[in-house]
Protein backbone atom coordinates (compact mmCIF):
# COMPACT_ATOMS: atom_id res chain seq x y z
CA UNK A 1 0.00 0.00 0.00
CA UNK A 2 2.68 2.56 0.76
CA UNK A 3 4.27 1.33 -2.34
CA UNK A 4 1.56 2.42 -4.32
CA UNK A 5 1.10 5.45 -2.72
CA UNK A 6 4.66 6.55 -3.14
CA UNK A 7 4.35 5.41 -6.78
CA UNK A 8 1.08 8.32 -7.15
CA UNK A 9 2.67 10.53 -5.48
CA UNK A 10 6.13 10.75 -7.90
CA UNK A 11 3.48 10.65 -10.58
CA UNK A 12 1.91 13.19 -8.96
CA UNK A 13 5.29 15.05 -8.91
CA UNK A 14 6.07 14.65 -12.43
CA UNK A 15 2.32 16.23 -13.86
CA UNK A 16 2.57 19.41 -11.33
CA UNK A 17 5.76 20.54 -12.47
CA UNK A 18 6.00 20.76 -16.12
CA UNK A 19 8.24 22.98 -18.41
CA UNK A 20 6.31 25.92 -18.58
CA UNK A 21 6.57 28.65 -21.65
CA UNK A 22 6.39 32.24 -20.15
CA UNK A 23 3.49 34.55 -21.42
CA UNK A 24 4.63 36.70 -24.28
CA UNK A 25 3.00 39.32 -23.07
CA UNK A 26 3.90 41.13 -19.81
CA UNK A 27 1.43 43.87 -19.51
CA UNK A 28 -0.35 45.08 -16.33
CA UNK A 29 -3.16 47.04 -16.11
CA UNK A 30 -2.57 50.32 -15.00
CA UNK A 31 -4.13 50.16 -11.59
CA UNK A 32 -1.71 48.29 -9.06
CA UNK A 33 -3.17 49.92 -5.93
CA UNK A 34 -0.12 52.35 -4.97
CA UNK A 35 -1.50 53.85 -1.98
CA UNK A 36 0.62 56.73 -1.82
CA UNK A 37 -1.16 57.30 -5.49
CA UNK A 38 -4.52 58.22 -3.97
CA UNK A 39 -5.84 61.39 -3.47
CA UNK A 40 -7.82 61.56 -0.93
CA UNK A 41 -5.78 59.05 1.06
CA UNK A 42 -7.73 55.83 2.17
CA UNK A 43 -8.79 55.72 5.71
CA UNK A 44 -7.92 52.85 7.26
CA UNK A 45 -8.58 50.81 11.15
CA UNK A 46 -5.15 51.00 12.88
CA UNK A 47 -3.56 47.93 14.06
CA UNK A 48 -1.86 47.62 17.44
CA UNK A 49 1.52 49.22 15.64
CA UNK A 50 0.65 52.26 14.07
CA UNK A 51 -0.78 54.20 17.10
CA UNK A 52 -4.43 53.91 17.88
CA UNK A 53 -6.94 51.49 18.52
CA UNK A 54 -6.52 47.83 19.38
CA UNK A 55 -8.97 45.96 18.18
CA UNK A 56 -6.96 42.82 18.39
CA UNK A 57 -5.25 40.36 20.50
CA UNK A 58 -3.27 37.68 19.26
CA UNK A 59 -2.81 34.25 21.20
CA UNK A 60 -0.44 32.37 19.13
CA UNK A 61 -3.25 30.45 17.31
CA UNK A 62 -0.44 30.40 14.04
CA UNK A 63 2.78 29.74 16.11
CA UNK A 64 5.39 27.61 14.09
CA UNK A 65 3.53 28.42 11.24
CA UNK A 66 4.74 29.01 7.72
CA UNK A 67 2.21 31.21 5.24
CA UNK A 68 3.06 32.63 2.06
CA UNK A 69 0.47 35.54 0.92
CA UNK A 70 0.20 37.28 -2.62
CA UNK A 71 -0.45 41.04 -2.75
CA UNK A 72 0.48 41.30 0.76
CA UNK A 73 1.93 45.25 0.17
CA UNK A 74 -1.61 46.51 0.88
CA UNK A 75 -4.94 46.03 1.32
CA UNK A 76 -6.56 42.84 2.69
CA UNK A 77 -3.40 41.06 1.59
CA UNK A 78 -1.14 43.17 4.29
CA UNK A 79 -3.85 43.09 6.96
CA UNK A 80 -3.65 39.32 6.51
CA UNK A 81 0.21 39.52 6.42
CA UNK A 82 0.51 41.08 9.79
CA UNK A 83 -2.39 39.70 11.50
CA UNK A 84 -0.67 36.01 10.72
CA UNK A 85 2.70 37.25 11.98
CA UNK A 86 0.77 38.64 15.28
CA UNK A 87 -0.17 35.15 15.76
CA UNK A 88 3.08 33.56 15.39
CA UNK A 89 3.56 32.88 11.66
CA UNK A 90 6.54 33.39 10.07
CA UNK A 91 5.18 35.39 6.57
CA UNK A 92 6.37 35.64 3.08
CA UNK A 93 4.70 38.24 0.73
CA UNK A 94 4.68 38.49 -2.90
CA UNK A 95 4.18 41.83 -5.09
CA UNK A 96 4.68 43.94 -8.00
CA UNK A 97 8.47 45.59 -8.14
CA UNK A 98 6.37 49.06 -8.23
CA UNK A 99 4.84 48.57 -4.98
CA UNK A 100 8.04 48.28 -2.89
CA UNK A 101 7.10 51.18 -0.78
CA UNK A 102 4.33 49.44 0.16
CA UNK A 103 5.67 46.13 0.97
CA UNK A 104 8.45 48.06 2.91
CA UNK A 105 5.49 49.41 4.72
CA UNK A 106 4.10 46.17 5.53
CA UNK A 107 7.34 44.86 6.55
CA UNK A 108 7.71 47.59 9.23
CA UNK A 109 3.87 46.60 10.79
CA UNK A 110 4.84 43.13 10.81
CA UNK A 111 7.98 44.08 12.30
CA UNK A 112 6.44 46.15 14.90
CA UNK A 113 4.45 43.38 15.95
CA UNK A 114 6.78 41.10 16.57
CA UNK A 115 6.80 39.18 13.44
CA UNK A 116 9.31 38.11 10.42
CA UNK A 117 8.30 38.69 6.87
CA UNK A 118 10.17 37.59 3.46
CA UNK A 119 9.99 39.96 0.47
CA UNK A 120 9.39 38.60 -2.96
CA UNK A 121 8.96 41.18 -5.58
CA UNK A 122 7.30 39.91 -9.02
CA UNK A 123 5.21 39.84 -11.77
CA UNK A 124 2.37 36.92 -11.05
CA UNK A 125 0.60 37.54 -14.82
CA UNK A 126 3.71 35.13 -15.92
CA UNK A 127 3.72 31.57 -15.54
CA UNK A 128 7.23 30.77 -15.39
CA UNK A 129 7.02 33.56 -12.53
CA UNK A 130 4.69 31.63 -10.45
CA UNK A 131 6.79 28.93 -10.47
CA UNK A 132 10.28 30.92 -9.35
CA UNK A 133 8.58 32.55 -6.94
CA UNK A 134 6.75 29.41 -5.39
CA UNK A 135 10.55 28.31 -5.33
CA UNK A 136 11.57 30.88 -3.77
CA UNK A 137 9.13 31.09 -1.03
CA UNK A 138 9.73 27.45 0.06
CA UNK A 139 13.15 27.74 0.29
CA UNK A 140 13.30 30.79 2.23
CA UNK A 141 10.41 29.95 4.84
CA UNK A 142 11.65 26.47 4.47
CA UNK A 143 8.00 24.93 3.59
CA UNK A 144 4.60 26.44 3.72
CA UNK A 145 1.50 25.67 5.78
CA UNK A 146 -0.25 28.44 4.86
CA UNK A 147 -0.96 29.36 1.30
CA UNK A 148 -3.59 32.74 0.73
CA UNK A 149 -3.87 33.81 -3.27
CA UNK A 150 -5.01 36.81 -2.64
CA UNK A 151 -3.27 39.48 -5.47
CA UNK A 152 -5.64 40.82 -7.45
CA UNK A 153 -6.26 43.60 -10.26
CA UNK A 154 -9.46 45.20 -11.05
CA UNK A 155 -9.83 48.71 -13.29
CA UNK A 156 -13.77 49.96 -13.36
CA UNK A 157 -15.52 49.86 -17.46
CA UNK A 158 -18.36 51.35 -18.58
CA UNK A 159 -19.66 47.25 -19.56
CA UNK A 160 -18.43 44.73 -21.83
CA UNK A 161 -18.21 47.37 -24.82
CA UNK A 162 -15.12 48.88 -23.03
CA UNK A 163 -13.09 46.19 -22.19
CA UNK A 164 -10.81 45.30 -24.18
CA UNK A 165 -8.89 41.88 -25.37
CA UNK A 166 -5.84 42.89 -23.50
CA UNK A 167 -7.87 43.87 -20.31
CA UNK A 168 -9.69 40.89 -20.14
CA UNK A 169 -6.69 38.69 -20.68
CA UNK A 170 -4.59 40.42 -18.17
CA UNK A 171 -7.26 40.31 -15.54
CA UNK A 172 -7.73 36.34 -15.49
CA UNK A 173 -3.98 36.45 -15.55
CA UNK A 174 -3.75 38.02 -12.47
CA UNK A 175 -6.72 36.97 -10.72
CA UNK A 176 -7.13 33.30 -11.65
CA UNK A 177 -3.92 32.14 -13.62
CA UNK A 178 -1.25 32.88 -10.77
CA UNK A 179 -3.49 30.85 -8.38
CA UNK A 180 -3.86 27.99 -10.70
CA UNK A 181 0.60 28.25 -10.93
CA UNK A 182 0.53 29.43 -7.64
CA UNK A 183 -1.07 26.22 -6.08
CA UNK A 184 -0.11 24.05 -8.86
CA UNK A 185 3.48 24.71 -7.81
CA UNK A 186 3.32 24.76 -4.02
CA UNK A 187 0.70 21.80 -3.30
CA UNK A 188 3.66 19.78 -3.41
CA UNK A 189 5.56 21.37 -0.48
CA UNK A 190 2.70 21.78 1.63
CA UNK A 191 2.46 20.26 5.02
CA UNK A 192 0.44 17.88 6.36
CA UNK A 193 -3.14 19.68 7.87
CA UNK A 194 -1.99 22.79 5.28
CA UNK A 195 -4.32 25.40 4.06
CA UNK A 196 -5.04 27.04 0.41
CA UNK A 197 -7.00 30.19 0.85
CA UNK A 198 -8.06 31.80 -2.20
CA UNK A 199 -9.37 35.19 -1.99
CA UNK A 200 -12.76 36.01 -4.17
CA UNK A 201 -15.63 38.48 -3.93
CA UNK A 202 -19.12 39.47 -3.53
CA UNK A 203 -18.92 40.36 -7.42
CA UNK A 204 -19.22 36.96 -8.37
CA UNK A 205 -22.68 36.97 -6.69
CA UNK A 206 -24.30 39.92 -7.05
CA UNK A 207 -22.70 41.07 -10.96
CA UNK A 208 -21.46 44.24 -11.44
CA UNK A 209 -21.30 45.91 -14.84
CA UNK A 210 -18.47 47.73 -14.58
CA UNK A 211 -16.37 45.43 -13.40
CA UNK A 212 -17.60 42.50 -15.36
CA UNK A 213 -14.04 41.40 -16.00
CA UNK A 214 -13.37 41.17 -12.07
CA UNK A 215 -16.95 39.55 -11.41
CA UNK A 216 -16.05 36.51 -13.88
CA UNK A 217 -12.55 35.74 -12.73
CA UNK A 218 -13.58 36.08 -9.00
CA UNK A 219 -16.20 33.76 -9.72
CA UNK A 220 -14.01 31.25 -11.67
CA UNK A 221 -11.80 30.85 -8.46
CA UNK A 222 -15.11 30.13 -6.49
CA UNK A 223 -15.55 27.16 -9.46
CA UNK A 224 -11.47 27.00 -9.05
CA UNK A 225 -12.03 26.11 -4.95
CA UNK A 226 -14.63 23.88 -4.95
CA UNK A 227 -12.99 21.42 -7.79
CA UNK A 228 -9.76 21.52 -5.85
CA UNK A 229 -11.16 21.03 -2.44
CA UNK A 230 -12.90 17.48 -4.15
CA UNK A 231 -9.36 16.72 -5.38
CA UNK A 232 -7.91 17.42 -2.16
CA UNK A 233 -10.26 15.14 -0.39
CA UNK A 234 -10.40 11.85 -2.79
CA UNK A 235 -6.18 12.08 -3.35
CA UNK A 236 -5.52 9.40 -1.40
CA UNK A 237 -1.34 10.47 -1.43
CA UNK A 238 -2.40 14.17 -0.03
CA UNK A 239 -2.86 13.73 3.90
CA UNK A 240 -4.96 16.75 5.21
CA UNK A 241 -4.78 19.60 3.07
CA UNK A 242 -7.85 22.19 2.52
CA UNK A 243 -8.38 24.59 0.61
CA UNK A 244 -11.28 27.38 1.29
CA UNK A 245 -11.90 30.65 -0.40
CA UNK A 246 -13.22 34.26 0.80
CA UNK A 247 -15.92 36.27 -0.93
CA UNK A 248 -14.93 39.63 0.36
CA UNK A 249 -16.83 42.87 0.32
CA UNK A 250 -15.50 46.25 -0.39
CA UNK A 251 -13.19 48.02 2.02
CA UNK A 252 -12.43 51.29 2.41
CA UNK A 253 -8.74 50.96 1.72
CA UNK A 254 -6.76 50.77 -1.76
CA UNK A 255 -8.43 52.46 -5.12
CA UNK A 256 -11.93 53.14 -2.98
CA UNK A 257 -10.81 56.49 -1.56
CA UNK A 258 -13.57 57.52 -4.00
CA UNK A 259 -15.92 56.14 -1.60
CA UNK A 260 -15.35 58.19 1.84
CA UNK A 261 -17.33 61.19 0.88
CA UNK A 262 -20.04 58.79 1.64
CA UNK A 263 -19.29 58.53 5.43
CA UNK A 264 -21.17 60.11 8.27
CA UNK A 265 -21.17 59.78 11.89
CA UNK A 266 -23.81 59.17 14.38
CA UNK A 267 -25.05 61.42 17.31
CA UNK A 268 -24.51 59.65 20.62
CA UNK A 269 -28.60 59.56 21.11
CA UNK A 270 -28.33 57.44 18.19
CA UNK A 271 -25.48 55.49 19.56
CA UNK A 272 -27.31 54.98 22.39
CA UNK A 273 -30.73 53.75 20.75
CA UNK A 274 -28.76 51.17 18.74
CA UNK A 275 -27.11 50.00 22.08
CA UNK A 276 -30.04 49.44 23.46
CA UNK A 277 -31.06 46.88 20.63
CA UNK A 278 -28.06 45.44 21.34
CA UNK A 279 -25.38 46.46 18.54
CA UNK A 280 -22.50 47.00 20.83
CA UNK A 281 -19.18 47.52 19.63
CA UNK A 282 -14.98 46.94 20.73
CA UNK A 283 -14.75 43.44 21.00
CA UNK A 284 -11.26 42.58 21.62
CA UNK A 285 -11.04 39.66 18.25
CA UNK A 286 -12.35 40.08 15.12
CA UNK A 287 -14.80 37.64 13.60
CA UNK A 288 -16.98 36.54 10.61
CA UNK A 289 -17.86 39.72 8.30
CA UNK A 290 -21.51 39.82 8.45
CA UNK A 291 -22.97 41.72 5.29
CA UNK A 292 -26.30 42.89 5.88
CA UNK A 293 -27.96 41.85 2.05
CA UNK A 294 -27.09 38.18 3.04
CA UNK A 295 -23.93 37.81 0.50
CA UNK A 296 -21.64 36.92 3.45
CA UNK A 297 -23.98 34.36 4.80
CA UNK A 298 -25.39 32.41 1.78
CA UNK A 299 -25.40 34.77 -1.49
CA UNK A 300 -28.02 31.96 -3.07
CA UNK A 301 -30.13 32.89 0.19
CA UNK A 302 -30.46 36.51 0.21
CA UNK A 303 -33.34 38.17 1.76
CA UNK A 304 -36.01 39.63 -0.71
CA UNK A 305 -35.40 42.76 1.35
CA UNK A 306 -32.27 43.94 3.06
CA UNK A 307 -33.67 45.16 6.29
CA UNK A 308 -35.85 41.55 6.47
CA UNK A 309 -33.31 39.42 8.80
CA UNK A 310 -36.49 36.50 8.41
CA UNK A 311 -35.04 35.06 4.99
CA UNK A 312 -31.22 34.33 6.35
CA UNK A 313 -30.81 30.81 7.50
CA UNK A 314 -31.54 29.72 10.58
CA UNK A 315 -28.29 28.37 11.19
CA UNK A 316 -26.30 32.04 9.74
CA UNK A 317 -28.80 33.61 12.26
CA UNK A 318 -27.48 31.38 15.17
CA UNK A 319 -23.90 31.53 14.64
CA UNK A 320 -24.33 35.56 13.72
CA UNK A 321 -26.25 36.75 16.87
CA UNK A 322 -26.81 39.67 16.87
CA UNK A 323 -27.60 40.12 13.01
CA UNK A 324 -29.18 43.08 11.88
CA UNK A 325 -31.80 45.88 13.53
CA UNK A 326 -34.09 47.97 11.99
CA UNK A 327 -33.80 51.89 13.33
CA UNK A 328 -36.47 54.70 12.00
CA UNK A 329 -33.82 57.80 12.21
CA UNK A 330 -34.12 60.99 9.85
CA UNK A 331 -33.26 62.16 6.46
CA UNK A 332 -29.38 61.05 6.31
CA UNK A 333 -28.82 64.36 5.25
CA UNK A 334 -29.83 65.77 8.40
CA UNK A 335 -27.27 63.94 10.27
CA UNK A 336 -24.43 66.33 10.76
CA UNK A 337 -20.98 65.52 10.54
CA UNK A 338 -19.60 67.30 13.40
CA UNK A 339 -22.60 67.47 15.61
CA UNK A 340 -22.74 70.54 17.96
CA UNK A 341 -18.79 70.56 17.42
CA UNK A 342 -18.18 67.42 18.73
CA UNK A 343 -15.76 65.08 17.44
CA UNK A 344 -17.59 62.21 15.50
CA UNK A 345 -18.01 58.79 17.47
CA UNK A 346 -15.23 56.62 16.17
CA UNK A 347 -16.80 53.36 16.41
CA UNK A 348 -20.62 54.25 14.51
CA UNK A 349 -20.32 55.34 11.12
CA UNK A 350 -23.28 55.35 8.11
CA UNK A 351 -22.80 54.69 4.99
CA UNK A 352 -25.23 56.53 2.02
CA UNK A 353 -24.75 57.15 -1.31
CA UNK A 354 -22.41 55.06 -3.49
CA UNK A 355 -20.65 53.55 -0.29
CA UNK A 356 -24.79 52.12 0.70
CA UNK A 357 -24.95 49.90 -2.40
CA UNK A 358 -21.73 47.77 -1.46
CA UNK A 359 -21.77 48.55 1.81
CA UNK A 360 -18.62 46.89 2.94
CA UNK A 361 -15.82 46.62 5.91
CA UNK A 362 -12.84 49.17 6.42
CA UNK A 363 -10.92 46.55 7.57
CA UNK A 364 -10.44 42.70 8.46
CA UNK A 365 -9.36 43.51 12.03
CA UNK A 366 -13.35 44.68 12.93
CA UNK A 367 -15.73 42.72 13.74
CA UNK A 368 -19.02 44.61 11.67
CA UNK A 369 -22.53 44.04 11.96
CA UNK A 370 -24.94 45.95 9.95
CA UNK A 371 -28.17 48.15 10.70
CA UNK A 372 -31.07 48.44 8.11
CA UNK A 373 -32.91 51.84 8.23
CA UNK A 374 -35.39 53.39 6.35
CA UNK A 375 -35.74 56.97 6.17
CA UNK A 376 -38.66 58.92 6.33
CA UNK A 377 -37.90 59.25 2.40
CA UNK A 378 -37.99 55.90 1.72
CA UNK A 379 -34.31 55.93 1.22
CA UNK A 380 -32.46 53.58 2.43
CA UNK A 381 -28.97 53.53 4.15
CA UNK A 382 -27.17 51.49 6.37
CA UNK A 383 -24.92 51.32 9.91
CA UNK A 384 -21.74 49.23 10.57
CA UNK A 385 -20.29 49.32 13.67
CA UNK A 386 -16.97 47.89 15.20
CA UNK A 387 -18.02 45.29 17.97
Amino acid sequence: MDSAKETAKETFHKVIHPSMDPSKNTQQPASTGLERDLEPKPQKVHLPSEGEDIVYTPSGKLAGKKAFITGGDSGIGRAVAILFAMEGATVAIVYLPPEEEDAQHTKTQVEKNGGQVILIPSDLSLSIDCKDVAKRAVEALGGIDILVNNAATRQEQGGICDISEELWASTFRVNLDSYFHLTKYVLPHLSKGGVIINSASVDSYIGVPSRLDYATSKGAVVAFTRALSLFLAKCDFIEGIRSSCCLRNFINITGLATYTDAIVTLRPSQLQKLESLGLYYNSPEPAIICIECGFAINPTRAPRHPGDKHHIPKSARRGLKPLIYSLNLPNPETLPLRPNGSPPHPNLTVYKGSACKYCGLRSISEKVLLAHVKTKHSKEIKLAARR
